[in-house]
C-alpha cells in the first residue's frame, strides 16, 4: 500500500507541473497512465501548433487585404482592425483599441447609419471632403452582439458616377436650346405649309423633337435627383393633398380614356421631404398608370398610415408585367415592351426619377405585378415625427 501511495504521489506531482520534461520511474498501471499522458500531450502539441500556424496564416491575410477590417465587440468598442483600416479611417493600434467606435470614427453620416441598425445594404459616406475620400462600408452581425466592419475605397467609383452625373446634365442642358428652336420652326412650318404630305411629315419630326424635349427633361430631373440624394430635405409635406390633387390632374392627359380613377386617401398624411419631389414620384406612377393600360381601366389611389409608415399604393388592373422584369423596372432606359413604350411617350426615366425621389425622404418602392391581371406599385415613407405634448 505504501508503494502505490508512493507512485500516485508521484504521478499527480508530475501531472501538476507545467513542462513534464522527466518523467518518474513508476510501474505497471502508472507507468501506463505516464506513457498514454505523454502520447496525448505529444498530439495535442501538433495540433496547437498546426492551428497556431492556421491562424497567424488568416491574420496574415486579413492583415493584408485592401479592405479595411474592424472587430467590433458588444459594447461597440474596437477589438481589432488591419493595416487598411489604418489607412482607410486614420485608426492607431496604440490610441484606439478598445475605444468606444463613436470616439475613434468620428463621421455624421456613418454613425446615422451605424445607430439605425439596418445592415441589409453597404453605406456609402464621404469620409473626407478635402481629399474627396468615398468609403463603402459594410456591417455584419455576429453571435453576442459582436460585429465586423468591412469598410471598401470607393474614390474612383464615386468619381466616375459624378463624371457620369455631370456629362448627362451638361448634355441634356446644352440639347434643350437647339431642341426648342427645332420645334418653334417645325411649328412655324407646319403651319405655312398646305401640301398634307409635307404637313404630316413636319407633325411627325414635331413629335419625335417633343419627345426628345421630354427625355432631356427627364435626364434632367433625375441628375438632379442623383445629386441632391445625400441631402435630405426636412420640410413637412401633406402627400394626401398632392395624390388628390394629381388624381384630379389625370383626366386632363390626352391618354385618359374613358378610366375609372378610385382615390381612398387617409386624410392629413404627412411626411418629411421635398414637395416637388414627391409631385413629380406620385405624378410619374398615376400617370402612367394611365399611359400604360387600355381604355376603361380601373385605377386604384390608396394612402394609409401604418406602424410609422406612409403606404401610398397605385394599382391599375391593365396588362400587368412578368416577373423577370420587375427588378429592373428602375433602371434607367429599361423598357418592358418597346413599342408600348414608344407609342405613350415614355422615356424609360420615370420609374428611376420615383426611386430616387423616394429616396429623397427616407422612402423606397416596391412592385407587383401579375401578367394580365394588373400591376401594384408601393410607395412606403416614413411619417413625419409627431409634436410632443407639452403639459408645463
Amino acid at each position: 500500500m505504501g508503494w502505490i501511495f508512493y507512485q500516485v504521489r508521484q504521478l499527480d506531482k508530475w501531472l501538476a507541473k507545467s513542462g513534464r520534461t522527466a518523467k518518474p520511474q513508476l510501474t505497471g498501471i502508472y507507468a501506463y497512465i505516464i506513457d498514454r499522458v505523454v502520447r496525448l500531450q505529444k498530439q495535442h502539441d501538433r495540433e496547437t501548433e498546426i492551428l497556431r500556424a492556421s491562424l497567424e496564416r488568416q491574420n496574415l491575410l486579413i492583415s493584408e487585404v485592401k479592405d479595411g477590417v474592424v472587430l467590433i465587440d458588444d459594447k461597440d468598442r474596437i477589438k481589432w482592425f488591419n493595416k487598411s483600416a489604418e489607412n482607410l479611417i486614420y485608426l492607431n493600434p496604440k490610441r484606439d483599441l478598445g475605444v468606444p467606435l463613436r470616439g475613434a470614427l468620428r463621421q455624421a453620416s456613418f454613425h446615422a447609419f451605424y445607430d439605425a441598425e439596418d445592415f441589409t445594404k453597404p453605406k456609402r459616406v464621404c469620409f473626407d471632403e478635402a481629399t474627396k475620400s468615398w468609403l463603402d462600408i459594410s456591417v455584419t452581425e455576429y453571435e453576442d452582439k459582436e460585429k465586423l466592419l468591412v469598410i471598401r475605397d470607393a474614390s474612383m467609383l464615386q468619381e466616375l458616377e459624378d463624371m457620369r452625373r455631370d456629362f448627362i446634365a451638361n448634355l441634356s442642358h446644352e440639347l434643350r436650346t437647339p431642341v426648342t428652336v427645332l420645334v418653334g420652326y417645325l411649328e412655324t412650318l407646319e403651319m405655312l405649309d398646305q401640301d398634307p404630305t409635307a404637313v404630316r411629315i413636319h407633325t411627325e419630326m414635331n413629335n419625335q423633337c417633343l419627345r426628345i424635349s421630354a427625355l432631356l427633361k427627364d435626364l434632367l430631373t433625375l441628375s438632379k435627383l442623383e445629386a441632391m440624394d445625400s441631402k435630405r430635405s426636412d420640410a413637412e409635406i401633406d402627400i394626401s393633398v398632392l395624390l388628390e390633387q394629381i388624381a384630379a390632374d389625370a383626366p386632363k392627359l390626352e391618354e385618359f380614356d374613358k378610366h375609372k380613377i378610385e382615390v381612398k386617401v387617409e386624410p392629413d398624411l404627412k411626411v418629411i421631404g421635398a414637395e416637388t419631389d414627391l409631385f413629380s414620384a406620385f405624378a410619374n406612377l398615376i400617370y402612367n398608370a394611365v399611359r400604360h393600360t387600355p381604355a376603361g381601366t380601373e385605377i386604384g389611389i390608396k394612402a394609409k398610415s401604418k406602424q410609422g409608415i406612409a403606404r401610398v399604393e397605385i394599382n391599375d388592373k391593365g396588362y400587368g408585367i412578368e416577373r423577370q422584369h420587375l427588378h429592373r423596372l428602375t433602371e434607367r432606359f429599361y423598357r418592358v415592351e418597346s413599342s408600348r413604350n414608344s407609342e405613350t411617350g415614355g422615356t424609360g426615366l420615370g420609374l428611376a426619377i420615383v426611386k430616387h425621389a423616394l429616396m429623397r425622404s427616407g422612402g423606397k418602392l416596391k412592385v407587383e405585378s401579375t401578367l394580365g391581371k394588373g400591376s401594384s406599385f408601393r410607395c412606403l415613407i416614413p411619417l413625419a415625427p409627431q409634436p410632443s405634448d407639452n403639459n408645463d
